[in-house]
């Protein structure tokens, strides 16, 4: 996470005592007032839990929520708000500004939702938010697909490291915040029990697929997006904004 943003984000190694992903939303920016609390137990898989804009607006939280607290149990796990009221547990089919925030297992994230951008194109979304996605990442198994980024090309330096055992989209907030976005320069990816696919776009959505990168069941590939072409015709190192997993279930 870049250094300038950590005055407003507080991350405290504490975790929940528990299992599971617990989220506490917020009507005021200091973790006070009006809430809601959703706990997100975890699974063989990954595991979601959405809110849309009539629960907030039942719990007296529509277009109110101003801060949060992500408390991750024995896994880590991911909160994503968007001002659009999205009805997919599928983030490819979102729509309007989302903003994320992760945090690793036995860890505390708090964060003010008037102070805290995504990344520096996307508006504040403190009192604007009507959806919200709660995830519990998957275990570590020998049938998860491990993909990690890198922002170098020899396969080190930053990197994002991502565990699934189910599809997932992989947004331009995740790669500002592990610093990645327009800086993925190398990708390892390592199949599990499934054949997967890796899109990589080149645009935040609308656009095509620059590229897409497979392995087979148990099989693990790397590769140099800086000796890579995509559809356009360019080499595909530092290029990337959005990428998507894909399992081909046999």
């Amino acid at each position: 996470m870049k250094n300038f943003l950590l005055s407003l984000v507080t991350l405290v190694f504490c975790g929940t005592g528990s299992a599971s992903t617990h989220v506490e939303l917020f009507s005021e920016a200091g973790l006070w007032g009006d809430r809601i609390v959703r706990i997100v137990d975890p699974t063989a898989n990954e595991a979601y839990y959405l809110l849309r804009n009539s629960t907030l607006q039942n719990e007296n939280l529509g277009g109110r929520v101003s801060s949060i607290r992500l408390e991750c149990g024995e896994r880590s796990g991911r909160i994503y708000l968007s001002d659009v009221d999205n009805s997919s547990t599928q983030l490819h089919e979102w729509k309007g500004n989302t903003v994320f925030f992760t945090c690793e297992a036995g860890q505390t994230v708090e964060v003010n939702l008037h102070q805290k951008k995504a990344y520096p194109s996307v508006a504040l979304i403190g009192d604007k938010v009507k959806s919200v996605l709660i995830v519990t990442d998957a275990p570590e198994t020998d049938n998860s697909t491990i993909i990690t980024l890198f922002a170098e090309a020899g396969l080190w330096g930053k990197k994002y490291r991502i565990i699934r055992s189910t599809d997932n989209n992989i947004t331009p907030a995740e790669l500002y915040g592990m610093d990645l976005l327009y800086s993925i320069s190398s990708v390892r990816m390592e199949c599990g029990k499934y054949q997967d696919l890796l899109d990589l776009y080149s645009q935040t959505s609308g656009g095509s697929v620059e590229k897409i990168l497979t392995c087979r069941p148990y099989e693990t590939r790397e590769f140099n997006l800086h000796t890579t072409l995509g559809s356009s015709g360019f080499y595909l190192g530092d290029a990337i904004r959005r990428a998507n997993i894909r399992t081909v279930q046999q």
